[in-house]
């Protein structure tokens, strides 16, 4: 938006657009802030997960290479490596009931 339209001006005290867009993403911002917390550093993440005992994207690829020269298959994998999810048709509509 404010690539096509920031330099749009107005008639009122409010600013031109690009203010005005400006202003409501930092809104946005304390709002999530509050209610999610300060954001983390890549560093952070992977520290909260070793702290926590969670698994990590990296631990999961691991266990899946590790699967695949096993002869087996991780539950999460995909063997048509078509990127449909279970449940849903190729059109990314969800299946319901039968066929």
């Amino acid at each position: 938006v404010l690539l096509n339209f920031g330099i749009l001006s107005s008639d009122d005290d409010r600013g031109d657009l690009s203010t005005r867009i400006k202003q409501i993403a930092n809104e946005a911002e304390v709002v999530a802030t509050r209610i999610y917390g300060k954001g983390m550093s890549l560093r952070e993440q992977q520290d909260r997960m070793w702290k926590e005992q969670t698994t990590s994207i990296f631990d999961l690829e691991t266990m899946e290479i590790d699967a695949e020269s096993r002869g087996e298959t991780a539950p999460w994998a995909n063997a048509d490596n078509d990127d449909i999810l279970p449940g849903f048709d190729a059109s990314g509509k969800m299946r319901i009931g039968g066929n």
